[in-house]
């Protein structure tokens, strides 16, 4: 069972390093957030693509773990916050698209 504090080595990061990545995601989250409550579209595309990855990245990482024998870290909890995260995502993936996709932009047609 890894622990939080596992992740940096796990990806032969260290712990400071690891710091600045979440930092430059969170900066870049909120800009996204900022520019989509503007109506800029390309700001949902930008959300789409991140939800989409984010969903795909936790699927990868932790389905293989959960399909093994036995309780998987802390057991039913640890299951439904990932799957929990997955599927934020994945929301966050579908409904930032289609509003990309359909060229609105979050601004409200005349």
């Amino acid at each position: 069972m890894g622990r939080a504090s596992d992740a940096p080595a796990e990806f032969h990061l260290s712990t400071e390093f690891t710091l600045l990545l979440a930092l430059a995601f969170m900066t870049s989250l909120a800009g996204l957030l900022a520019s989509a409550a503007a109506g800029s579209g390309v700001a949902f595309g930008g959300l789409a693509l991140i939800g989409l990855l984010i969903a795909l990245a936790d699927t990868l990482k932790h389905v293989v773990e959960m399909i093994q024998d036995g309780p998987w870290r802390y057991g039913t909890v640890s299951e439904f916050l990932a799957l929990g995260l997955t599927l934020s995502a994945l929301l966050t993936a579908v409904t930032a698209g289609a509003v990309w996709w359909s060229g609105h932009g979050g601004r409200a047609s005349a």
